[in-house]
C-alpha cells in the first residue's frame, strides 16, 4: 500500500493506504469531443433564440401557441442535457472511497455532489454493465449526454453503476483493482 496517489490513465486514480482506498474517477472527455459539445450548445441556443424571436414576430395564437410551448418544452429540456454534460466533462468526478466498515459513493460537480454510504459488507464485486440495445442506450450515449455508466455493482439489492463513458481497457483496470480491494478489506472484517 502506498500513500501517493497512482494514475491510471488521464481520467483514472486511486490511492491505497491502511485507513483507505480512494478511487476517483474523471467525467473528462479527451480529444475535440468538448469542442464540439460546446458549439452544438451554441447552435442550440441560436435555434431556441430564432424560433422565439420569430414567433413574436409573427404573432402566434391558439393552436400554433401550443405547439410552441412543446416545442420550447423539449427545446429547454435537451438545453439543460447538453449544459449539464458539458460541466460534468468540464469539472465532474465519480469518487468510490473504502474506509472502515464502508463504501462512500460520490458523484460531483467540482466540489457540489452528494455522498451515500454503504456497508461493505453488503457490496458485491464490481462486473461489466451489459449494454442494451434501443432508444434508451442510443440516447445515453449520445454525445449531449453524460455517457453510460461501464460498471455495476450491487450492493443491499440496488446496483449502482458508476464509469461513465471509460473504454473496455479502463474499465477492467479498474473493476480489477476495486476487486482486488474490497476482497482484501471484506475479509479483515471477519
Amino acid at each position: 500500500m502506498s500513500e501517493e496517489v497512482v494514475e491510471i490513465n488521464e481520467r483514472i486514480s486511486y490511492l491505497d493506504t491502511p485507513e483507505r482506498f480512494s478511487l476517483v474517477i474523471l467525467g473528462r472527455l479527451i480529444g475535440n469531443t468538448p469542442k464540439y459539445r460546446i458549439a452544438w450548445a451554441i447552435a442550440w441556443i441560436i435555434i431556441g433564440a430564432v424560433v422565439t424571436i420569430e414567433a413574436k414576430r409573427i404573432g402566434v395564437t391558439g393552436d400554433e401557441r401550443m405547439i410552441l410551448l412543446i416545442f420550447m418544452a423539449f427545446w429547454g429540456y435537451y438545453l439543460y442535457r447538453i449544459i449539464k454534460a458539458i460541466r460534468w466533462h468540464q469539472v465532474g468526478k465519480e469518487m468510490l472511497m473504502m474506509k472502515g466498515e464502508h463504501l462512500i459513493h460520490k458523484n460531483s460537480f467540482g466540489q457540489i455532489g452528494k455522498s451515500k454510504q454503504y456497508h461493505l459488507a453488503n457490496v458485491q464485486p464490481m462486473k461489466h454493465k451489459e449494454k442494451t440495445e434501443g432508444w434508451g442506450s442510443l440516447f445515453e450515449d449520445s454525445f449531449w449526454s453524460i455517457g453510460r455508466a461501464t460498471i455495476e455493482m450491487a450492493i443491499d439489492g440496488k446496483v449502482l453503476n458508476v464509469g461513465f463513458r471509460l473504454d473496455k481497457k479502463s474499465t477492467d483496470k479498474v473493476i480489477s483493482l476495486f476487486n482486488k480491494e474490497l476482497k482484501a478489506r471484506q475479509k479483515a472484517l471477519d
